[in-house]
């Protein structure tokens, strides 16, 4: 086979990658043994093999400074996972017989019952968690690895097929919420005997504390997803790149764009409009960030292209917003609202009610937060090690937060079920990573960025703001924001990082 023959099948799963994002965790009936329910991770562990199989007779360059950066990074997680299996502090809930797996092993083979439960629990512990630390936690960097090695001398090419891939996503996410919003706008029956016929197909229905996800979310538009804010995660990952589609009218009279243009621009709003009722607070404040961010970026660029799309993105925003608001259009006490009633009505509720501690779900992701930092000070260095951060986080959840039935859950289910079957969320992905690595495996952790910040820095006289650069930066800082308050899809910033990392390629 040749090398032009190993980057088509790698860019097919490239996009397999992309459009598999919403399927993280298909029925059992669906999943593949040791792969588990996750299409995207399973394109990618595909795409991971073709690399080996290229390598092996086509040998390709690994720049020296990643194969030792992924050595120290994944080095250190399995140093702190070691030390922490040895430290920790709470063996009595290593019971063999809630791992059925190793308990038939050590039944089989009788010659290792002279190992103690408690040594052979720890030994399965590392097995497992070290294989989390390669496949999750790295996760983000073998897609960066695999981009850069697609793309490294094209990131022009990168750019358009990330877009592409994103375009059929946001297609297949636009066409299953038709049924969705016939039933939260609307009441459509038929809407709803729809999603309560495929959802249960699409994820396992109620598998994290008896009850999440619900086969159906009554206030908030979540599509092919678990959540709302698992779709609105993925929305403005993809939506810089979807703004890249609207064009200037340069030599062309407004009849003529509007019908270039046309189909994009409805597209583009259908996919706010979709944002906008997920009432996802984390969606609605970081895509006000890009807006931000967007205004910023056309300031600087100074283009007619660009400066043409902002006003168009800013307008089709705006409607997105006023269309939406149709599912508010009574107040509490049945009669009918304003528009600047019920504005300020989804405002109080997605944007301003994050600085309100009693609030939605403030108290208990604050609980969590600050278990976390408690966690982080009795184990600043080294961390608790990958996935044993459970009962630390038990131990350490504020007093005043369980009368919150939420943290009284995560508690409840964490000792009922088992360290090994249930555990609390990571609502903050840095502090997760710093709880379970320390302050030197979060450090570790951020080096990507500021490698990336210093290259882009060197390389400031030569870069152009065009459409890569922006729709990239834009991306990965919604990416990045998106890990305060989720650890899902954070393994999405490795496209951008693998992205940025074919473009300072390129200007060098």
């Amino acid at each position: 086979m040749s090398i032009r023959m190993f980057q088509k099948i790698e860019r097919l799963i490239l996009f397999g990658m992309i459009i598999g994002l919403p399927f993280m965790n298909l029925p059992k009936s669906f999943s593949i043994p040791y792969l588990g329910g996750n299409i995207s991770k399973w394109f990618l562990v595909i795409g991971v093999a073709i690399l080996i199989w290229e390598y092996i007779i086509f040998p390709f360059k690994i720049p020296s400074l990643a194969k030792k950066y992924f050595v120290i990074f994944t080095g250190w997680q399995i140093l702190c996972l070691i030390i922490g299996l040895i430290e920790y502090e709470f063996p009595h809930y290593l019971r063999i017989n809630e791992l059925p797996s190793l308990y038939s092993i050590l039944e089989k083979w009788q010659s290792l019952r002279a190992i103690p439960d408690i040594v052979a629990v720890k030994f399965w512990l590392f097995l497992r968690y070290t294989k989390e630390i390669l496949v999750v936690n790295c996760q983000h960097l073998i897609i960066a690895f695999f981009i850069w090695h697609l793309y490294n001398d094209n990131y022009t090419k990168a750019f358009e097929d990330f877009r592409k891939a994103g375009a059929i996503l946001v297609g297949l996410l636009g066409f299953y919420s038709i049924f969705e919003l016939s039933w939260l706008k609307f009441g459509s029956r038929w809407g709803e005997a729809v999603l309560r016929e495929i959802n249960p197909h699409l994820y396992e229905i109620g598998h994290y504390n008896g009850w999440w996800p619900p086969i159906l979310w009554n206030n908030g538009l979540r599509s092919l997803m678990e959540e709302p804010s698992l779709f609105g995660i993925v929305s403005v990952f993809l939506m810089p790149f979807l703004w890249t589609y609207i064009k200037s009218n340069k030599g062309e009279n407004i009849g003529s764009w509007i019908v270039n243009n046309g189909y994009w621009l409805l597209f583009i709003g259908y996919f706010m409009v979709m944002l906008f009722a997920t009432n996802s607070r984390t969606a609605v404040i970081i895509f006000i960030c890009e807006l931000i961010l967007l205004t910023v970026g056309t300031i600087i660029a100074k283009t007619r292209n660009q400066f043409i799309r902002t006003m168009c993105v800013f307008v089709l925003a705006t409607s997105a917003f006023c269309i939406n608001l149709v599912n508010f259009q009574r107040t509490s006490g049945g009669e009918s609202a304003s528009s600047k009633v019920l504005t300020k009505q989804y405002i109080n509720r997605t944007v301003t009610s994050v600085s309100e501690k009693g609030k939605y779900s403030n108290n208990a992701r604050l609980a969590n937060l600050i278990a976390h930092l408690n966690t982080l000070r009795e184990y600043p260095f080294m961390g608790t090690g990958t996935g044993l951060i459970d009962l630390y986080l038990d131990r350490n959840i504020p007093s005043f937060a369980y009368s919150n039935h939420e943290v009284r859950n995560w508690s409840r289910y964490l000792h009922m079920e088992g360290i090994f079957k249930s555990n609390f969320p990571a609502l903050n992905k840095y502090m997760s990573v710093a709880t379970q690595n320390g302050l030197v495996g979060f450090l570790l952790f951020l080096y990507p960025y500021f490698y990336i910040i210093h290259i882009i820095w060197e390389l400031r006289k030569k870069i152009e703001i065009d459409d890569p650069l922006l729709t990239f930066f834009i991306s990965g800082v919604a990416l990045t924001l998106a890990g305060l308050s989720n650890s899902a899809y954070f393994s999405c910033i490795g496209y951008i990082f693998g992205g940025l990392f074919c473009l300072t390629e390129y200007y060098k």
